[in-house]
């Protein structure tokens, strides 16, 4: 009797590899290229052998007879997560756009040349993300050109400009789909491409984006770039059934701007502009300042039902910056006309809730977005 059993345990074994269907759980196939990007993937149900049940009829049928035929039992092994699941769990969590239509060439490219390194990414629940992590250094060597940046409260040109409207597309695209902020930062002047305390500068080492996904799901994040528009979409575990989250910005006060201050040209950086004292070259226009408060507002259906402050930003006002000639006039001398006009330090400002975000967009020139 044990004789034959012998070599019973490969046998089975041999049978396995027939019979046995492995399980699979229903997943999600992320596709960028396609408008839904989100498809899911059915689950397969798994079926063993019944090693147990299998040998238990062996046993029983060789106490009776030497020859025996018998139905292999087998088991179902059920997946953890079915398509169903998935289809009821996974949607779209939000979508948000800036414009970028007047920006240079070489600006336009800095901002998908960020958001295209997001693009596909696939973001695992408690999952930690960096911005500046994700798009790397902003060099020549690593694909940005140059473009302008703020620095200091100032407009100056340098590798990477525009990066900001990147890393402030994917902030408002995060906080519509109520996801974890870790750290964000605002810039010194406002930006036109986007309302007050809702801006996210980026920059090497001074500050960063990161965010963590605080679902239950994975977040599939895909950015959408044309020639006018830039746009983050985010899908991931679905809100509760006619939940939607707003923002809203909060005016509190104008800071009203010191005026112009004149520095002398000691170093000759500008003396081809400035030579003489009475000779005035404009660095900067003096700017008003504003604090904002940031909020999110969420609804059930039309119903808010909460409402969460962000965000307590303050846009310092900016002074303007002239600069002077250093050389006495002598004899002989004669200077041009002056034509730069001398702003004094602001005494009242008209800029109010209603006409603030116009007015952003008006003070700042074309193509000099941060």
């Amino acid at each position: 009797y044990s004789t034959m059993l012998v070599g019973l345990d490969t046998k089975i074994q041999g049978l396995k590899e027939i019979v046995d269907i492995n399980v699979k759980d229903a997943e999600i196939v992320f596709d960028v290229t396609k408008a839904n990007p989100i498809a899911v993937k059915s689950e397969v149900v798994g079926v063993v052998i019944d090693e147990d049940e299998l040998k238990s009829k062996i046993n029983q049928g060789l106490l009776l007879d030497t020859s025996i035929v018998l139905e292999i039992p087998t088991k179902r092994v059920m997946p953890k997560v079915t398509k169903l699941e998935l289809e009821e769990n996974i949607a779209k969590r939000s979508s948000f756009f800036t414009d970028y239509s007047t920006s240079s060439s070489d600006r336009k490219f800095n901002v998908v040349r960020a958001l295209e390194s997001f693009n596909g990414m696939i973001v695992l629940p408690e999952q930690e993300v960096s911005f500046n992590q994700v798009t790397g250094e902003r060099s020549a060597e690593n694909g940005y050109k140059k473009a302008n940046v703020i620095l200091n409260g100032v407009y100056v040109e340098g590798v990477g400009g525009g990066v900001c409207q990147a890393s402030t597309t994917l902030y408002n695209a995060l906080i519509c789909g109520n996801l974890e902020i870790l750290e964000v930062h605002s810039h010194t002047l406002p930006s036109s491409y986007i309302e007050l305390g809702f801006d996210a500068m980026v920059s090497e080492g001074v500050g960063d984006l990161k965010f963590k996904n605080n679902t239950n799901y994975p977040l599939y994040i895909k950015t959408i770039c044309d020639d006018k528009k830039v746009g983050v979409e985010i899908y991931g575990e679905k809100f509760d059934g006619g939940t939607s989250f707003k923002r809203r910005t909060e005016f509190v006060e104008v800071l009203l701007h010191p005026g112009d201050r004149i520095i002398p040209d000691t170093l000759g950086k500008y003396s081809s502009k400035v030579t003489y004292k009475g000779e005035y070259l404009r660095l900067k226009y003096p700017h008003e300042g504003y604090r904002v408060k940031a909020y999110l507002d969420k609804y059930i259906g039309s119903v808010l039902v909460e409402s969460k402050m962000l965000r307590d930003v303050t846009y310092v006002a900016q002074e303007g910056i002239i600069v002077e000639g250093t050389q006495e006039i002598t004899e002989g001398i004669t200077i041009p006309p002056n034509n730069v006009k001398f702003i004094s330090p602001q005494k009242s400002s008209n800029t109010n809730s209603d006409n603030l975000s116009k007015k952003i967009a008006n003070d700042n020139p074309p193509n000099f977005n941060p």
